[in-house]
């Protein structure tokens, strides 16, 4: 079933069958606004929520089966990890809000997929040496590829969440390093092919296999300068609310964008169960899906002046706040994001080392980084996207060991697959 043959059997739930929630205790705070911080933030918080349900998951898993990052991997009574976690911590949360306070910063309707970009990355450090694999694992909050790779074990598909992986290298390049292919197969659940970055159709096999992964919500866009080596990761998550939204209680109410501009936009209207924090200078509000929950951070006043002043984590973190009944006003929304993230690993500078990926040892250069998310909120649930590619290129050329300048008159001739020389000539003259 693809997703508008969901939403569509969706439609059909009788909504006589929802029971009529409470009104609330008392009067919330201009609701109006939610929306403004869910175009914002909410991949992330999908991303998060995506890391705390992995805790208690089974990594018993098909090998053919996509896959799921847990913050704290479970283990037997007789099995350690080799990773000290502080109590009540979450590594990847960490990760998400310190490259979160920077990718969002001053970005209007800003999308990012921390979960994405961790896989990403977690695969180019797989193939990375010496200080520039211990440089993207302090980014990436491990204290050791092992500890990296068990958190990035592969766990049965569930919960509305699908992630998947892929390398894709050059014929040209040679096969990956064994151990390498082995890692991201084994940890990543990744896919490998073999491809000519030259021809234009690997291109559209690199943006079929992202559509596949994605169900069609973000469309893959080429590097500039593709090759000879790729780094793809996708996630995809869909889940209804716990309790959906009346599609008859839908109706327009004004948006005050950021610029004060004001718009009519159709908002989603109930009285739902959930979980709210006054907290200095804004409220959060917690609203719970079948699968996961979503988080809104209502500013009361400058969206940017408070992600600035108090950061992400103290945003979506602090204060525990109280079970209520909520009067829910969120504006329906659709977003797409794109994001270029490879300013996030200058510190590794022109002397990284990932000469791990490939076979023959050739020493590769990480030259773009992008992400691009998709994101829709209705009556009925979320359905989100992400792909995040990692672009490799050649740190130099091959060593030559013959040259051939045709810099003077020449004699050249044409052949057949069959060697039969079909043309014959002489260059006198490249100009004609």
């Amino acid at each position: 079933m693809n997703r508008k043959d969901l939403w569509e059997a969706l439609e059909q739930i009788d909504d006589d069958l929802l029971m009529e929630a409470a009104k609330p205790r008392r009067a919330m705070h201009s609701w109006k606004r939610w929306g403004a911080l869910a175009a914002c933030l909410v991949l992330m918080v999908t991303g998060i929520w995506v890391w705390e349900r992995g805790r208690g998951v089974s990594n018993q898993a098909d090998s053919s089966m996509p896959y799921f990052a847990s913050a704290e991997r479970t283990v037997s009574e007789n099995e350690t990890t080799s990773e000290t976690v502080m109590e009540g911590e979450n590594v990847m949360n960490n990760f998400a809000y310190m490259t979160g306070d920077e990718l969002l910063s001053g970005e209007e309707n800003g999308l990012y997929s921390p979960a994405s970009l961790y896989y990403a990355l977690g695969m180019t450090a797989a193939g990375a040496v010496g200080d520039t694999q211990t440089q993207l694992l302090k980014i990436l909050n491990a204290e050791s590829l092992d500890s990296l790779l068990e958190r990035c074990l592969k766990a049965r598909q569930g919960g509305g969440l699908k992630i998947a992986g892929s390398l894709w290298i050059d014929q040209a390049l040679g096969e990956p390093a064994q151990s390498y292919a082995e890692q991201l197969e084994r940890y990543f659940g990744a896919e490998i092919f073999s491809v000519d970055f030259g021809a234009p159709e690997t291109a559209e096999r690199m943006g079929e296999w992202v559509s596949d992964q994605t169900e069609g919500l973000v469309a893959y866009t080429p590097s500039e300068d593709p090759g000879p080596l790729s780094l793809l990761n996708t996630v995809y998550y869909q889940s209804r609310w716990a309790e959906k939204f009346r599609e008859t209680d839908t109706r327009e109410d004004t948006f005050t964008r950021g610029d004060g501009q004001e718009i009519a936009v159709p908002f989603m209207n109930g009285v739902m169960a959930g979980r709210i924090y006054h907290g200095d200078g804004y409220v959060r509000g917690e609203l719970s899906l079948e699968e996961g929950r979503m988080v809104f951070i209502l500013p009361e006043e400058s969206l940017d002046a408070l992600m600035s002043g108090k950061g992400t984590r103290a945003l979506f973190e602090e204060g525990e706040g109280d079970e209520a009944m909520i009067e829910w006003h969120i504006p329906k929304f659709s977003c797409d994001g794109t994001l270029q993230a490879a300013e996030l690993l200058q510190q590794l500078g022109d002397g990284a080392d990932f000469s791990g990926m490939t076979a023959n040892g050739v020493n590769l250069l990480v030259s773009d980084v992008t992400q691009k998310t998709h994101i829709d909120v209705n009556e009925y649930g979320v359905e989100a996207a992400a792909y995040t590619e990692v672009a490799m290129k050649m740190s130099a050329v091959f060593a030559a060991e013959e040259s051939l300048y045709l810099n003077r008159p020449f004699l050249y001739g044409l052949y057949d697959e069959a060697g039969n020389l079909l043309f014959m000539g002489v260059c006198e003259n490249p100009e004609g």
